[in-house]
Parts: C-alpha cells; sequence; structure tokens
C-alpha cells in the first residue's frame, strides 16, 4: 500500500495491488473522503507478474511495484486507456532464484531497486526512463535505507553506495557497503561477505527518522496498536505492530 501525500493532505491518494492467480493482478486506489474503492483487474498472464509485499513507490504521477523475481510494474492512475504495464526484470533470468530481498527507492527524481542476493551480494540499479532498462549503480554519495514498510535515502560524503537493511548484530546496525562489497557493523570490527548470522527484522519494522524516543501502545478497536523506537549503533529504528486480541 502506498500514499500519494501525507493522510493529511487534501488531495491524497492510496494505492494498493494484490494477486489471486497466476492470471491476473488487482489494483485499487482511494481518494481522501471517499468510501469507495476504485478496483481494476488487469490479465498478465504473459508477464507472470508476482506481487512482493514491499511497500509501492509513488514516483513522478505514477506507483511502482516489484515483484519476487525483480520485475517491476507500473500503475498509472491517470492513463485511461493503458494504465497497467510491466518493465524487464531487474536482473538476469539466472539470478531469479537467489533473490532474496528487493526493495524500490526514489531518490532525487530518479528510482533506484536494491536487490539482496541469497544473503550475499547487494546490487543497487537505476531506472533508464528513456528505455525502461535497469543500470548498475556503482557511485550514489547516498545512504540507503531499506525496509519492509518505508524505503528512503539520506546525503553523504561517500563515493560507493551504502545500504541499512533491518539487520542488526548484537543490537547493533549493520550496513552493506558496494564499495568493500561486505556487511559491516557501525559499531566495533564486524565485516562479513554473508549476513546468515545477522538478526533481521522482516514484516513489521521500518525505518524512521524520530525527533525523540517513543513508545506507544493503543487500542483501536478490537486491534492493539504498538510502536516502539529503539536505538541501533547510533541509528534509530521503529517497530510497528497491529495485533488482535
Amino acid at each position: 500500500m502506498c500514499f500519494t501525500s501525507p493522510p493529511t493532505s487534501p488531495d491524497c491518494i492510496v494505492f494498493g495491488l494484490s494477486t489471486f492467480s497466476d492470471d491476473y493482478v488487482d489494483t485499487g486506489t482511494i481518494e481522501r473522503g471517499k468510501t469507495d474503492w476504485n478496483l481494476e483487474e488487469y490479465y498478465k498472464n504473459e508477464t507472470r507478474f508476482r506481487p512482493s509485499t514491499r511497500t509501492p513507490v509513488f514516483h513522478k504521477g505514477s506507483f511502482y511495484c516489484i515483484d519476487l523475481a525483480g520485475k517491476v510494474g507500473i500503475f498509472y492512475p491517470n492513463n485511461s486507456e493503458n494504465k497497467w504495464t510491466v518493465l524487464t526484470r531487474l536482473t538476469k533470468r539466472r539470478c531469479e532464484r537467489v533473490i532474496r530481498q528487493n526493495f524500490l527507492v526514489a531518490v532525487d527524481g530518479e528510482l533506484l531497486a536494491v536487490l539482496n542476493h541469497d544473503n550475499r551480494k547487494v546490487m543497487v540499479e537505476r531506472l533508464d526512463r528513456t528505455n525502461g532498462q535497469w543500470k548498475p549503480v556503482q557511485d550514489l554519495g547516498k545512504i540507503l535505507y531499506v525496509s519492509h514498510g518505508a524505503c528512503f535515502a539520506e546525503d553523504a560524503k561517500i563515493k560507493n553506495v551504502v545500504v541499512y537493511f533491518p539487520k542488526f548484530r548484537d543490537n547493533i546496525g549493520v550496513f552493506y557497503s558496494t564499495n568493500t562489497g561486505k556487511y559491516h557493523s557501525v559499531v566495533g570490527d564486524f565485516s562479513s561477505k554473508t549476513s546468515y548470522e545477522l538478526d533481521e527484522i522482516t514484516e513489521f519494522g521500518t525505518w524512521i527518522m524520530p525527533n525523540l524516543d517513543i513508545a506507544l501502545e493503543e487500542q483501536l478497536g478490537d486491534c492493539k496498536l504498538k510502536i516502539s523506537v529503539t536505538h541501533f549503533g547510533g541509528y534509530r529504528f521503529g517497530l510497528f505492530s497491529l495485533c488482535a486480541p
């Protein structure tokens, strides 16, 4: 699910997609103040687009979604004739089976993809909008924070690409450097070519940029919302959970 702007904005639109078979992709949009979703179904037998659980990205007026095999689907909300299309896959077909995680990040008007191959090599690619192809990125000068719920970037005085996944070692943050091809701890001298021994928070965690520590528990109808922000090696990681009684 993806928001075009903060939920308090009068022009906010929410977008989501799902698939219940190998033949169709279902999309839905709803505008702020409306009570009914605008649902549409698209035949996808040729592309076999299988949506991942990553949050879509709203980029240059369209919604970008990544699937389990690294293909990217685009939903054009203002195109009445052809609202859904699928780009070429991000990596070669032989790599499909070892893509463990993939994320989309909008950075300075460009769309980047972060691919984690079998807990080992991490690749960053940039979308070339002129031909719909993806090109490897080596020098970016950015720190990328990627997680199930949100992805964003920060400026950094570096030439390579640094990626923070929701991975930790003894409660210390860990990042991946494309310069060394290794995972490194924020504190200490840990480094490794793989992330097998790292702790990972997947489904209910997201990177955020809070101004203070948060510990919140609130009852929402029959469900309980828990929000906590914890320090990990100088950085903060937000954990969100919505639990039924």
